[in-house]
C-alpha cells in the first residue's frame, strides 16, 4: 500500500496524461508535458492560502478513500523549525497528530515549497494516519486491513509505540 500511494502522490506532475499526441485543436499546437507543468506550477503560484489547503484536503481525501478511512481535517499552521546558529536542522514541514486526528502544514513550506513536495508531506501524513489506525484496530479487534502483512501490522504496532519511534515523540513539530 506505502509504495502504491507513495510512487501515485509522490509528484503531482506525473499525473498528468502523456501529452505527445495532445493537441490544442484551435491552433493544432501540441501541448508539451514541459508546458503543462509550467502551467501548473502557475497555477499553483496564483492560490492563496486558503486555496491551497483546499486544494491538499481534496488529495489527502481521494488517499483516504483509496484506503478506506474517514479523512481528516488539515489544518495551516506556523511551525516553529529547529534552529542551531541560524542553520535550519530540522524544518517542520508537518504532521500527523492522533489524539486530535488531524494533519498540520507549516505555512511557510505551503507557501514556498514546491507543490510537489507537499503531495509528498499529505501522502507521507496520511500513511502515518492509515498505520496508526490500522495498528490500534489490530489491537482492539486483531483486524488486519487488506493489503497488509501480519508482519507489517505487528511493526507498526511497535514502532507507533511513543518509546519505540525513531526520533522520540510520534507527534513533534
Amino acid at each position: 500500500i506505502d509504495q502504491k500511494y507513495a510512487n501515485e502522490f509522490r509528484n503531482i506532475k506525473n499525473q498528468i496524461p502523456d501529452t505527445s499526441s495532445r493537441h490544442d485543436s484551435s491552433t493544432e499546437h501540441v501541448v508539451t508535458r514541459q508546458e503543462l507543468e509550467k502551467q501548473f506550477d502557475s497555477w499553483w503560484g496564483s492560490l492563496s492560502t486558503i486555496e491551497k489547503g483546499v486544494f491538499l484536503q481534496e488529495q489527502h481525501d481521494k488517499i483516504c478513500r483509496e484506503l478506506g478511512i474517514p479523512p481528516t481535517k488539515i489544518y495551516i499552521a506556523d511551525l516553529k523549525d529547529t534552529e542551531i546558529l541560524n542553520y535550519t536542522l530540522l524544518d517542520s514541514i508537518g504532521g500527523y497528530d492522533p489524539d486530535q486526528n488531524i494533519i498540520v502544514i507549516d505555512i511557510d513550506n505551503l507557501n514556498n515549497d514546491d507543490p510537489t513536495a507537499m503531495l509528498d508531506v499529505i501522502a507521507h501524513e496520511t500513511r502515518h494516519k492509515f498505520q496508526w489506525e490500522s495498528a490500534v484496530e489490530w489491537r482492539e479487534t486483531g483486524k488486519i486491513p487488506s493489503g497488509v502483512s501480519e508482519d507489517t501490522i505487528k511493526k507498526w504496532a511497535w514502532e507507533l509505540d511513543d518509546e519505540n519511534y525513531i526520533g522520540g515523540s510520534i507527534w513533534h513539530f
